[in-house]
């Protein structure tokens, strides 16, 4: 593999998602995406058929052409191990009638050019009419192919047919082939009814935000704004995310030309799909930080009297409006943007970002103060929880030394985007104490992070080095064989290592964090799950930490029912109650708590962990605990929900709190009964579940080999047990009867308490 025509297919891992989306659709309307174009076609020269200019079957006159799209992915072959390999392919199809044949005996023409465009690992086929007659041709070929899904991504019509209705509008950078097919005709209006209707509701945080929603959805070229560039007949809208309501701001909005209104067009970070549209052209302000302007400089010719260099950590006024870039702790160069208005109210745009916990730790960013926050969404999603980084990286070098223990003849291949996954290889390099081969354009980049650590280990030299990095796209068997025949004289064998938030994590022992995503006898695939965008977790934690007055998504937002999805999360995470679940021993405490728990995602303590060893022995003898007992346990919980409070996170925790004087312990911290309870009362709930004795005796027996409480002291319990006498009383406590009631009925009526 020549490394000079290394693919950094794509500069950011969001894009993985729907990278041949993106590029079957890019239309070049400038010098820079014409140059990106030619950068593409070059890296994928090595991989695609010789080109094949579009052969005319027949030259006679042709009438009722019909022109169909396909986007296809197919089966192209097998490997040793059975993995397939699969091309994406963009199929245009016209079909003709021959004017001179008879109406009897038609002949149908079909000319199909086919795109390959990336490849992947399902099969899938969209079919579209462009152009009248109303119809539809249904191609007929040997591969099975799968209608709808790509790669598991419901796909709406618009989304990939609106920008590349007209053929002649598109200048895709890829190589061409033709076929011949036949054809018949089907119906297509029943079929995209059937795949493309869907009803969905959207339940938007307010009315601005459903009115704003709604407008972005009637302009779907604009909603998918990942695909960088329009047909050149079409302006596109810059959505409303991408602008600062009461500024003339806008982020990352570099596809829409001279937006209205727009005096300060802000780079985040220098990734292609925040970058897109911004060339050497671009003649009005850009604000970025010095790491950013300095690549936009170099790379896309943008002129310095068009870049204002702003610092970081610290406001500096923009047309009457305080700017602060803080880390962002996504790739180097990247930040986010802090607003203050002359007023003290305060946005904040994450770009994107990783929520780490020293990113909560800045000054600038304080809890109940920010209005309202920009938020990187790409995985606001339960499913994508993964470890740190810290905890990646530290695998990750772990596994190098390992495999080169076992050989020392092992090259290793670390995959990465155009920039971004410097950390990961950094570390590696540190650890051998070794350099980092990079290719030519990407040293070039690479020296521009101010990292002198790592500039210094940079070598375009392959053979001063057993690290190198190469595109993401590069990590495959094919590619790394013909990578480690290329050095066969220095190394055996060759480990891949993909570092992704896609690759699904896998914990061996605990404390390795990998998958083995392919293994022959010299060449071993890992894929880690090293994200530089937030997790699902640390977007709730970052979420809670500030607790702002609202939220709006900025990345998966063009279906309403995945912004439903997230704005049910973001409700949850804003809503942070504390939920105390008190009363006597068997009532349902545990049980209760742990559906709250899986429920909402809170965490879950139990205050008999607490206790002390000598409680505990006591009670397992059936002695019953006293007030002075009890007291350094109830003041050790009121800590711990006091850590909770502080960092604005949501926990249920289970606790008797029989008496009164208990609960005000709980809650104040003290036994003087003068003391008052600092914490606000419409964020923690106290509340007591009843039961008969009967079935408290009942429940006691069934489970009396698995808890230490003894079935003896329940009625002590049931003596010492204070209910509240009204509201006014104990303003923090609530009471739920469970006789006669489900656990589902006693989660519900505990969810009516929160919602008042």
């Amino acid at each position: 593999m020549d490394n000079t025509k290394n693919s950094y297919f794509t500069e950011d891992e969001n894009e993985e998602k729907i990278i041949s989306i993106k590029r079957v659709i890019t239309i070049s309307s400038d010098d820079e995406d014409r140059e990106m174009n030619e950068t593409n076609k070059r890296q994928r020269s090595s991989s695609l058929g010789k080109y094949k200019p579009l052969q005319i079957v027949n030259k006679q006159p042709i009438i009722g052409n019909t022109r169909q799209t396909s986007l296809s992915i197919i089966r192209t072959s097998s490997n040793d191990n059975g993995n397939e390999e699969r091309k994406w392919n963009l199929k245009m199809i016209t079909s003709s009638s021959n004017e001179s044949s008879s109406k009897q005996s038609k002949k149908k023409i079909t000319q199909t050019k086919s795109f390959t465009v990336a490849k992947s690992t399902s099969s899938s086929t969209l079919v579209r009419t462009v152009s009248s007659p109303s119809s539809i041709k249904q191609e007929i070929t040997i591969d099975q192919t799968r209608t709808v899904s790509l790669d598991g991504i419901d796909i709406d019509e618009e989304e990939v047919f609106s920008q590349w209705n007209d053929e002649s509008n598109s200048s895709l950078s890829v190589n061409t082939i033709t076929t011949q097919t036949s054809s018949t005709s089907v119906d297509s209006k029943s079929i995209w009814k059937q795949i493309f209707s869907k009803s969905i509701k959207s339940k938007p945080v307010d009315d601005e935000l459903k009115q704003q929603w709604s407008e972005l959805d009637k302009d779907q070229s604009s909603n998918y704004y990942r695909f960088n560039t329009p047909t050149a007949a079409v302006k596109r809208t810059c959505p409303f995310y991408k602008k600062i309501p009461g500024t003339t701001f806008c982020i990352d909005a570099f596809n829409f030309g001279n937006i209205d209104g727009i005096q300060a067009y802000f780079l985040s970070h220098f990734h292609s799909d925040h970058y897109g549209g911004l060339n050497k052209k671009f003649s009005n302000m850009l604000y970025s930080n010095q790491i950013t302007s300095n690549l936009c400089k170099s790379q896309l010719g943008i002129r310095p009297e068009n870049m204002t260099i702003l610092p970081m950590d610290v406001f500096t006024t923009v047309h009457g409006i305080d700017v602060a870039l803080l880390d962002a702790n996504h790739c180097p160069g990247s930040n986010m943007f802090l607003f203050r208005f002359p007023n003290g109210k305060l946005v904040l745009h994450t770009g994107d970002f990783r929520a780490a916990p020293h990113l909560l730790r800045h000054p600038l960013l304080q809890p109940n103060q920010i209005d309202t926050i920009y938020l990187d969404t790409t995985y606001c999603d339960s499913h994508y929880r993964f470890p740190s980084q810290d905890e990646v990286i530290k695998s990750a070098v772990e596994l190098v030394l390992d495999s080169l223990k076992g050989n020392a003849r092992t090259l290793i291949a670390i995959g990465t985007y155009l920039i971004g996954k410097e950390r990961i290889f950094h570390a590696i390099a540190k650890a051998l104490d070794c350099k980092i081969f990079v290719e030519t354009r990407k040293f070039r980049i690479l020296n521009q992070l101010e990292n002198t650590d790592l500039s210094t280990r940079l070598t375009t030299n392959p053979d001063e080095t057993n690290v190198h990095v190469v595109g993401m796209g590069s990590i495959s068997q094919p590619m790394l064989q013909t990578h480690l025949d290329k050095y066969s004289l220095k190394y055996n064998k060759i480990i891949g290592i993909k570092p992704t938030g896609w690759t699904t994590p896998r914990s061996i022992n605990g404390s390795k964090h990998y998958s083995i995503e392919s293994k022959s006898s010299n060449i071993t695939i890992y894929g880690f799950p090293y994200s530089e965008h937030s997790s699902f977790d640390e977007l709730k934690y970052f979420i809670q930490y500030l607790k702002p007055k609202r939220i709006i998504p900025t990345v998966n937002v063009g279906r309403a029912n995945v912004r439903e999805k997230m704005n049910e999360y973001f409700q949850q995470w804003l809503s942070m109650p504390i939920v105390i679940i008190g009363g006597v021993t068997a009532v349902g405490k545990t049980s209760t708590a742990k559906r709250l728990k899986d429920l909402y995602g809170w965490d879950y303590i139990e205050a008999d962990e607490f206790h002390s060893k000598a409680n505990i022995d006591k009670m397992t003898a059936g002695i019953a605990l006293t007030d002075e007992d009890r007291l350094p346990w109830l003041q050790l919980l009121h800590e711990q929900l006091k850590k909770y409070l502080l960092t604005n996170r949501s926990c249920v925790m289970t606790c008797s709190a029989l008496k009164r004087s208990y609960r005000h312990i709980l809650l104040t911290g003290s036994s003087n009964p003068n003391a008052q309870a600092d914490m606000p009362k419409e964020a923690v709930y106290l509340i007591i579940l009843t039961l008969s004795r009967e079935a408290l005796h009942n429940r006691l027996l069934r489970r009396q080999h698995e808890h230490f409480m003894n079935p003896l002291l329940l009625d002590s319990q049931i003596a010492v047990l204070e209910l509240p006498i009204n509201q006014e009383d104990e303003p923090y406590t609530y009471l739920i009867n469970c006789d006669d009631l489900s656990q589902d009925e006693v989660i519900c009526q505990i969810q009516m308490l929160i919602k008042k």
